[in-house]
């Protein structure tokens, strides 16, 4: 299996949250631009649904979700729901806002999947394995 990182700054060379809620909703992101358009930006947040968020604790995982604005309030390091702010803000602009993880696997695999239905279900089930346990990590 093969996957990469990506990981988005508060300011070093980029949009920070804007960046990151865009890929998040979008699964694209502007890095690579110099310049990007803020106000467009935020219209894309207008008409986004939402994105899961995962949280771990002593009785296992947990998931809710997030529009826009709550997923902005998380990566401000604040809590989505009640704007009550949590852990150590850090404001150097090489800090991290968020790190992404993403685990390709191989071809054969999605083409089994497509031809057999219990494969596919087995296949979901691994990646929903996968998942918890890079979480749990």
């Amino acid at each position: 299996m093969r996957g990469g990182l990506e990981r988005w700054k508060r300011g070093a060379d980029s949009g920070g949250i804007k960046q990151a809620v865009r890929y998040a909703f979008e699964g694209t992101c502007d890095s690579h631009f110099r310049t990007s358009s803020g106000v467009a930006a935020l219209e894309s947040y207008a008409n986004a649904a939402t994105v899961s968020r995962f949280i771990v604790t002593d009785d296992g995982i947990e998931r809710d979700a997030l529009n826009a604005e709550q997923l902005r309030t998380w990566v401000e390091g604040r809590d989505p729901l009640t704007g009550e702010e949590r852990g150590r803000l850090i404001l150097t602009p090489n800090a991290d806002l968020v790190l992404d993880g993403t685990v390709n696997a191989p071809k054969t695999f999605s083409i089994a999947s497509l031809i057999h239905p219990e494969i596919a279900a087995e296949f979901e089930r691994l990646q929903d394995r996968l998942r918890d346990r890079i979480v749990r990590t």
